[in-house]
């Protein structure tokens, strides 16, 4: 009952724009359930959105510890490790995500493939950016609206010396 409690009190915090106590309360909640994988996720859901990335990263782990098989946690655990500047460590998370989801739709590819290749950027690895990219491309509808995409597709064309496709 405690941990449903929180639950709601933390969704009506987020409703509300107070992030960080949902945060907390969404991890008095996994503290509570160390096991539900579901609560770890909101838990390190809000933290991602906080921008705290290492306290995100201890939910999408404890998740992983629980027994989470899916692509979820290794997905968003790939975002902050891209987000602390680890990119090595981000994209061995965003490959074990790829592995993981057995029924990847478009949507997930074109998201994973943003994160791979801005985190090859960051450790200067031209070719393999630019297969992720050519991945990005297959969903123009998603590129169009998407700033990481963008910065993506610019930093590769800046870096491939192409300056025709800058634009």
């Amino acid at each position: 009952k405690q941990v449903q409690r929180l639950l709601a009190l933390a969704q009506s915090d987020e409703k509300q724009g107070q992030r960080e106590r949902a945060a907390r309360r969404y991890a008095e909640a996994a503290r509570l359930d160390p096991d539900n994988i579901k609560v770890l996720w909101k838990a390190g859901d809000a933290y991602r959105k906080l921008e705290r990335f290492k306290s995100a990263l201890f939910y999408y782990r404890q998740a992983m510890a629980a027994g989470d098989d899916s692509w979820y946690s290794p997905f968003q655990a790939g975002v902050c490790y891209y987000g602390l500047q680890q990119f090595e460590k981000a994209i061995v998370s965003f490959n074990q995500a790829e592995r993981r989801n057995k029924r990847p739709d478009k949507k997930f590819l074109f998201y994973l493939n943003t994160g791979r290749g801005l985190a090859h950027l960051g450790l200067e690895q031209l070719e393999p950016a630019r297969r992720a990219l050519a991945e990005v491309k297959k969903s123009p509808e998603l590129l169009k609206e998407s700033a990481p995409a963008s910065i993506l597709a610019a930093m590769v064309s800046v870096l491939s010396k192409n300056d025709a496709s800058i634009e």
